[in-house]
């Protein structure tokens, strides 16, 4: 669970036992129940306090009667659902057709939102749960079912009125711990990991120089692609191919990788295929072009659609491009950048949403903008957060950034980018769907001025926590967290909200 576990404490009454049924119902030893949800507001207050959710925060509630046999749930059984409104506090829900002289284990889920994934859930179910005997007769049994409901994340500066996230403001005497919490994986010691993606299976893969490594949901890392050779060449094998200095990667649907070896636009199927579909190691720049005849830059910033097209942000020509397949190759075409700096400069990051949206991490002009998709072609680049140099929090452009460089998206619509401080000092930021800007992991500086035992590796929370430089970042598919790569540590970094 994505959120602070301070609990706040309500309750759903039950009554059960058997109302005067018809003489069919009884002669089937059949009971019912009646729930009526009692959700207690409240909080629970901490030294590290952060605002905790209510009754008027519940969209919906779920409970989940599952039958018990000796000492746990009965297996051969199949969980009876029920679902009420948050209203349902007034009302109550009425289940019959239950077995009669039988326990069930009652459990609350409770929803802010109706979409019923990992970030809507806002109580704790191994903490709302109770059992419960169901008889017969007419002599009725009360119980509590407790619904502990949790805290909301928060995020902004640690002394004063700490800003939320659901928009609501506290006021705090004292400094507290907060934000998001940084730890290192595993997987250690990697030549320039530059960048990562995962796939719909949890598989995390990752760029490092002339190798693609994949590491699997238990965390062991096998090498997917290429080997210690340098150069150009394809391969059905792909530990026969071989690439240059990789940069940006990405996935689509098909679960195809798309990676920029240089100036190279290349792909690697599930099998492990390589070819190459776009460029040349030859430098230069043109807006257009199909297979080797296209010419574009380095590319960190990689997304791709269902359609199969693929969008690279161009931080040496301060492009974004687009890649339509046009047969064994790609066709490219530019949709922003006029290859000055005055529309981009530095390009890094590139996300890309549901709805066909790009937003781009644009490094020297200290902004993340947008271009939107209108159904045929993007709108113009808009600024919708930063656009001065600076690391402070606020709304939108109020708020400042140093040099943006990894975009990614979460799946509560909030962007987290980092943001560079010098190579060896980088801050992890959220940009919310309402547009706000709030630091949430970052700046801890070791002996000597430099930051960490090495270059800025501290695991921690919040400003606890020491990131070097950057340049890729993935969400994981389902559990919110996010890895992204250490650049000078060598190392994988993730980050959970």
């Amino acid at each position: 669970m994505k959120y602070a576990r301070h609990l706040l404490w309500g309750g759903v009454t039950l009554l059960a036992g058997c109302a005067a049924l018809p003489s069919a119902l009884t002669a089937t030893h059949q009971a019912s129940l009646q729930i009526m949800p009692q959700v207690i507001a409240g909080r629970h207050v901490q030294a590290s306090l952060a605002e905790g959710y209510t009754a008027s925060d519940i969209h919906h509630f779920k409970v989940r009667l599952d039958k018990l046999a000796g000492d746990g749930v009965d297996p051969q059984q199949t969980p009876i659902v029920v679902t009420g409104e948050g209203s349902a506090a007034n009302k109550g829900l009425t289940i019959t057709s239950l077995a009669s002289n039988t326990t069930y284990r009652l459990t609350a889920f409770a929803y802010k939102a109706a979409d019923e994934g990992a970030e809507s859930l806002i109580n704790d179910p191994a903490s709302s749960s109770v059992d419960v005997p169901v008889g017969t007769g007419l002599n009725a049994g009360y119980k509590t079912l407790p619904v502990a409901l949790i805290n909301k994340l928060f995020s902004g500066t640690a002394t004063g009125s700490l800003s939320l996230t659901e928009g609501q403001f506290i006021t705090l005497p004292t400094q507290v711990k907060y934000g998001a919490l940084v730890t290192t994986l595993p997987a250690t010691g990697y030549d320039t990991p530059y960048t990562v993606v995962y796939d719909s299976s949890g598989n995390l893969f990752f760029t490092s120089y002339n190798r693609i490594y994949k590491m699997d949901s238990s965390g062991v890392v096998t090498l997917f692609a290429g080997s210690s050779i340098t150069g150009e060449t394809d391969s059905d094998n792909p530990f026969q191919a071989t690439f240059t200095n990789l940069q940006g990667i990405t996935i689509d649907p098909s679960n195809n990788l798309y990676v920029s070896d240089n100036r190279l636009l290349r792909k690697i199927t599930p099998q492990g295929k390589v070819t190459t579909l776009a460029g040349s190691y030859a430098s230069g720049d043109n807006n257009s072009g199909t297979g080797n005849v296209a010419r574009f830059g380095n590319m960190f910033g990689l997304a791709a659609d269902a359609a199969g097209n693929v969008y690279g942000a161009d931080i040496d020509y301060n492009k974004i491009r687009k890649f339509t397949p046009s047969g064994n190759l790609m066709s490219m075409s530019t949709i922003a950048g006029n290859g000055g700096t005055t529309e981009l400069h530095g390009p890094t990051g590139l996300a890309r949403d549901n709805d066909g949206n790009l937003y781009v991490a644009d490094a020297a002009h200290a902004r993340i903008c947008k271009l939107r998709y209108n159904g045929s072609g993007f709108d113009p680049l808009v600024t919708i957060a930063g656009g001065t140099f600076g690391g402070t929090d606020g709304q939108g452009t109020s708020a400042s950034i140093r040099y943006a460089r990894t975009l990614t998206l979460l799946k509560n619509g909030s962007l987290m980018f980092t943001d560079e401080d010098g190579p060896f000092n980088t801050y992890v930021r959220l940009l919310s769907p309402s547009g706000r800007v709030s630091t949430v992991a970052g700046g801890a500086i070791g002996n000597g001025g430099f930051p960490g035992p090495f270059w800025g590796y501290v695991d921690g929370r919040g400003s606890e926590a020491g990131l070097s430089l950057s340049y890729g970042a993935a969400a994981h598919p389902t559990d919110g967290t996010v890895v992204m790569t250490d650049l000078f540590n060598g190392r994988l970094r993730k980050v959970s909200f």
